[in-house]
């Protein structure tokens, strides 16, 4: 890292701007360059400042944070981490207007601080394209994948990985002669939310497998939270659980890999 990460932290509750300020300004990496109390005012100091990452909370007066986001891609794009309490279709909405990753409140904002800090430093080196209208499923060209018939597609991602799997999925086409297998890291409870999001993109299944799942073409299976997805002889998905393997996450994308 040769410069500072400035970041821009929007929210209307002043606890949670000064917490956020406190464990972002902690890391000699990241600096603070301003908060915002709305999306409105979030907006207007986006277009000043230029920070490299915002945390963006979601209900707010004046302008919300749904609101913000989608103008913030259309007009400054920026990598925006959205830091609230979140369900399945928060996650859904807040993906479909360009945001890169999630971190939730549930667990109180002090808990959060080296899965933020993680988040912040990664979306940083991330360049987010101006977000445009896209419809469902409009899938661009077939992969270059020639007449060869692949097994499986592999695909691992970190942050900034909904997005680009966003236009990987809406090239796939539906007669792909190959399963697909894809581990995002990301924090828990937000695979779920994501595979719906992708699924209004895509032309083949895409799910979080069970246990009796198997590989098969036209079908992609996203590693489940806690569970590591490895393929077994028979081309069944066996999920099991981390500890011991050395992996910093789990799902691990070395493990899948592997």
């Amino acid at each position: 890292m040769n410069h500072t990460i400035r970041v821009l932290v929007i929210d209307d509750s002043e606890f949670v701007r000064r917490t956020l300020r406190s464990i972002l300004d902690a890391d000699p990496s990241i600096e603070v360059v301003g908060t915002a109390c709305n999306g409105k005012e979030g907006v207007e100091k986006t277009a000043l400042l230029r920070p490299d990452v915002i945390t963006m909370d979601l209900e707010m007066p004046v302008m919300s944070g749904y609101e913000a986001i989608d103008r913030v891609m259309k007009e400054i794009p920026t990598p925006i981490i959205v830091v609230s309490s979140l369900d399945t279709q928060r996650i859904v909405k807040t993906l479909d207007l360009g945001a890169m990753d999630f971190v939730s409140l549930s667990g109180g904002v002090e808990e959060i601080a080296d899965g933020l800090i993680e988040k912040v430093r990664i979306a940083s080196r991330v360049r987010p394209l101006r977000r445009i209208r896209s419809r469902p499923r409009a899938r661009a060209s077939r992969l270059g994948i020639g007449a060869s018939r692949y097994e499986v597609v592999a695909v691992g991602v970190s942050t900034g990985g909904p997005q680009a799997l966003k236009t990987f999925f809406s090239g796939i086409p539906p007669d792909l002669p190959a399963g697909i297998l894809v581990v995002q890291h990301m924090s828990p409870g937000f695979i779920e939310g994501m595979v719906e999001w992708l699924n209004t993109y895509s032309a083949v299944d895409i799910r979080v497998p069970r246990p009796w799942d198997s590989l098969e073409s036209g079908r992609a299976f996203f590693a489940p939270d806690d569970r590591h997805m490895e393929i077994g002889p028979d081309g069944k998905i066996r999920l099991t659980r981390g500890g011991g393997d050395g992996s910093l996450h789990v799902p691990s994308i070395d493990v899948m890999m592997k």
